[in-house]
């Protein structure tokens, strides 16, 4: 492969990428999902308090599970397991 052909290939990629991220920007942050999310993180909080959980325990608990749905905390966290380190990156 030439460095032209490569030239090539990057000139695409970088043509494509910006309304790739557009689309994926608009999936994840849609208002259908925005809602869904929504109800399911105040559900999650409503059964932690209903099984008899203190406030700030249940808080706390929301906190990481609302972590666990960002697609982009996944994706950095999965990251980081990949280049041998915590963090994400």
């Amino acid at each position: 492969m030439s460095a032209e052909d490569i030239k090539e290939i990057l000139d695409v990629i970088a043509e494509k990428i910006p309304d790739l991220l557009e689309k994926l920007s608009d999936i994840l942050y849609s208002k259908d999902n925005a809602v869904k999310y929504g109800d399911a993180v105040a559900t999650f909080y409503s059964r932690l308090i209903e099984a008899g959980m203190t406030t700030d325990q249940a808080f706390e608990l929301t906190e990481k599970y609302m972590s666990s749905l960002s697609p982009f905390s996944a994706m950095s966290d999965a990251m980081g397991k990949r280049h041998g380190n915590g963090n994400g990156f």
